[in-house]
C-alpha cells in the first residue's frame, strides 16, 4: 500500500504525532495510520468546506490548538481528486502550512494526480509538487491493466525506513 510506506517513512525520520486529514480522504489512510500504530488521540479528522475540501482555516485553527495543548502535529493529508467527487484540497495553501509548520506533506493522488498530465489538471493541482510524499494509482487514468500503487518520495526518505543491516 503506498501511502503506508509514505507514512511508514515519515515515523521513521520523524517520529509519532498528529496527523492532520479531511472527512472526505479516502478510509484505506485511516486504515494505514491504524496499522502503523496511531491511535484515534494521534489523528484529527476535520469537516471539509461546501466543496468537499480540507480546509486551510480549519487545519490551522486545529494545529494551533494542539500545540497548546501540548501535542505534537506530524503531517497533513491532502487529496488531490477524491473519489468520491473528484475535489482537489487546497493543495498549494496546504503546502503552506506545512512549510510554516515544520509539517510533512502527504498527497493522495490516487484517483486524480494523473491528471496534471493536461494543462487543466497541473492548473488545478498547483502545489502538488510541493509534497514530501505523493501517492497515485497508474490503473486509474493511466489505463494499467493491472491494479497498482505508485509512491513518490523525496530522494533519501525510505532508506533509514527500510534499510536492514544483517550480518
Amino acid at each position: 500500500h503506498a501511502s503506508l510506506t509514505a507514512i511508514a517513512a515519515v515515523v521513521a525520520q520523524r517520529g509519532r504525532g498528529t496527523v492532520y486529514l479531511s472527512d472526505q480522504t479516502h478510509a484505506c489512510i485511516l486504515r494505514a495510520l491504524r496499522v502503523l500504530g496511531f491511535d484515534d488521540s494521534q489523528i484529527r479528522v476535520l469537516a471539509s468546506d461546501a466543496q468537499y475540501r480540507l480546509p486551510p482555516a480549519g487545519l490551522e485553527a486545529a494545529i494551533a490548538a494542539d500545540r497548546d495543548a501540548g501535542l505534537t502535529p506530524l503531517m497533513i493529508v491532502a487529496t488531490a481528486g477524491t473519489t468520491n467527487t473528484g475535489a482537489i484540497d487546497p493543495l498549494d495553501a496546504i503546502a503552506d502550512i506545512c512549510k510554516d509548520e515544520q509539517l510533512w506533506l502527504h498527497v493522495d493522488g490516487a484517483y486524480g494526480a494523473p491528471t496534471a498530465l493536461t494543462a487543466n489538471g497541473r492548473e488545478r493541482l498547483t502545489g502538488m509538487d510541493r509534497a514530501d510524499s505523493l501517492v497515485l494509482d497508474p490503473h486509474k487514468w493511466l489505463f494499467q491493466p493491472y491494479d497498482t500503487g505508485c509512491l513518490l518520495i523525496r530522494p533519501g526518505l525510505l532508506e533509514p525506513c527500510f534499510a536492514m543491516d544483517a550480518e
